[in-house]
């Protein structure tokens, strides 16, 4: 008996042991819990237009309504299409895209989203919203088949390889809540954050969903305060009233960086400033019979004529680096053997003396009332040392908009933000002779039916190695030949936050809660 009770007790010893043992060692395997913020408030110049779908497709109402919705696919930071809502994609063919959803993926009430409420939010609402925003995101598509709860089959009018791309920008909503409740509801989602209170003008609250299907993010609950001015911003990130401020300009990003408990944020932008040139043969801002900027020549001579490191170094205090096409490096179809053009003055007088101009010519030089201005002056300024006398004309906003999209404009600075990533898909937009699919950026009067024809090559095949050395070559025409528009820089996004936080735009402007942690 005092046998059985000794080996019983080293029996007992050896499993505490044993238990014990494995408590050590696997300490290192066990995840800390994930440290978390209370809340995070944001200063944004601006309110938001509207709850999505009854919105505008601006950056601050985008960012705001992506932390309430979710989509079928979405961008990561570095601006690669990731799958959101949808798991994965096939086509079976040039036509139809195949959509496998995530099971288990809840809307903000706890009802499950499927693939009633995809076909819903492509089919319905985009008819059911008067001037819906999104309509070109869904324009390429012929119908949406319900296959089963998790899969549904898109059918496009025809080839059209940006359709997932597309489809980014267009969030899913319930069918169910929708149509007993209206649009004007508050505003139920799938996405990481749910909606609190919206005071117009004043602030907007948002309280984040713990059955979030993601990774949920560090934030439990995020206040954007609008804040116009800028000087009101940098105030409130200095006595701690916000934690983060978007759109600062040189001077005010200086100052955050001087002042102690906040830094600055930083991203290089997606956003490309051309110089749009008016190639139609008349023109409003140029008093002769014939617009000289219709000649290629004269266009060559002004991308000579302008010293784009210097606009860089003393407009933006080297806050920007200089653009040699209409896209970035990062994006698809990039053609990297482009190089941008030199600043030579006398190489520009050598292509205006060639087409008939030895003198120069006057033109009027349009700009918004932003940041172009100062880069508009330097390019007039500059261009009147090779013979071209430039009036720069600044403009309010608003009103330089007007007159470029009533083709009023014959030398004007454009930013435009290439958000797919996708050369050929920003030519379709800016180069093609305009049509019902295409050119809807063309504010040039620019006209070559080579790249109209490869332009319509690389979006009718889902051939990526095609459709990448199409959009390549299209670069190369319309840099080196034809030039209608000018690339000048890649600038900034500027802002601040508080020194113990990581948090910043996105390179095309959003601001996503995805990305804010501490700091290191």
């Amino acid at each position: 008996m005092k046998n059985k009770s000794v080996v019983g007790f080293f029996i007992v010893v050896v499993v505490i042991l044993v238990i014990a043992g494995i408590w050590y060692f696997s300490r290192g395997l066990i995840a800390p819990a994930k440290k978390e913020l209370e809340q995070f408030v944001i200063a944004i110049d601006k309110d938001i237009d509207g709850i999505y779908p009854k919105t505008e497709a601006e950056v601050v109402s985008t960012s705001v309504n992506s932390e309430i919705f979710s989509s079928l696919t979405n961008f990561s930071r570095e601006g690669r299409l990731i799958p959101d809502l949808a798991d994965y994609w096939t086509n079976p063919d040039d036509l139809s895209w195949e959509v496998y959803l995530k099971k288990g993926v809840k809307f903000h009430d706890d009802t499950e989203l499927t693939a009633k409420d995809v076909k819903f939010s492509l089919v319905d609402v985009p008819k059911e919203i008067k001037d819906f925003y999104a309509k070109e995101s869904v324009a390429q598509i012929d119908k949406v088949e319900i296959l089963d709860d998790y899969k549904i089959k898109i059918t496009t009018k025809k080839p059209y390889p940006l359709l997932m791309n597309d489809l980014s920008g267009l969030s899913i909503l319930s069918k169910d809540y929708i149509e007993k409740n209206g649009y004007d509801a508050n505003p139920l989602g799938a996405g990481p954050y749910k909606f609190v209170n919206w005071e117009k003008g004043k602030e907007i609250t948002l309280e984040r969903f713990e059955g979030y299907y993601g990774e949920k993010p560090i934030a439990k609950k995020v206040i954007y305060k609008i804040i116009p001015e800028e000087d009101k911003r940098i105030e409130a990130l200095s006595k701690g009233e916000v934690d983060f401020t978007t759109q600062l300009t040189l001077a005010g990003i200086d100052k955050v960086e001087k002042t102690t408990g906040m830094k600055s944020a930083v991203t290089p932008s997606i956003g490309i400033t051309f110089l749009g040139m008016d190639n139609a043969k008349k023109t409003a801002g140029i008093k002769l019979a014939k617009n000289p900027l219709s000649d290629a020549r004269v266009r060559r001579a002004i991308a000579y004529g302008i010293d784009k490191e210097k606009i860089i170094s003393e407009v933006f205090k080297g806050r920007a680096r200089i653009a040699t096409q209409i896209s970035i490096p990062e994006a698809f179809g990039y053609n990297s053997t482009l190089q941008s053009y030199p600043y030579d003055p006398e190489k520009a007088k050598k292509l205006l003396t060639e087409a008939g101009y030895p003198k120069g010519f006057e033109v009027e030089l349009l700009s918004p009332d932003d940041e172009r201005a100062k880069v508009s002056e330097m390019i007039g300024k500059q261009l009147t040392t090779v013979g071209i006398k430039a009036k720069v004309k600044i403009l309010p906003r608003g009103d330089f908009f007007d007159k470029l999209f009533a083709g009023e404009a014959s030398l004007f600075p454009l930013t435009i933000l290439d958000e797919a990533l996708d050369a050929a898909g920003l030519a379709s937009a800016m180069f093609h002779t305009p049509t019902e699919d295409y050119g809807s950026l063309n504010l040039v009067n620019y006209s070559n039916p080579a790249v109209d024809d490869l332009i319509e090559k690389s979006m009718g095949t889902l051939d990526q190695q095609a459709r990448n050395g199409y959009a390549q070559e299209i670069m190369r025409i319309t840099i080196e030949e034809d030039l209608p528009y000018l690339p000048l820089y890649i600038s900034e996004f500027l802002g601040g936050v508080r020194e113990d936080l990581e948090f910043s735009q996105r390179p095309d402007g959003s601001l996503n809660l995805a990305d804010l942690s501490f700091a290191k």
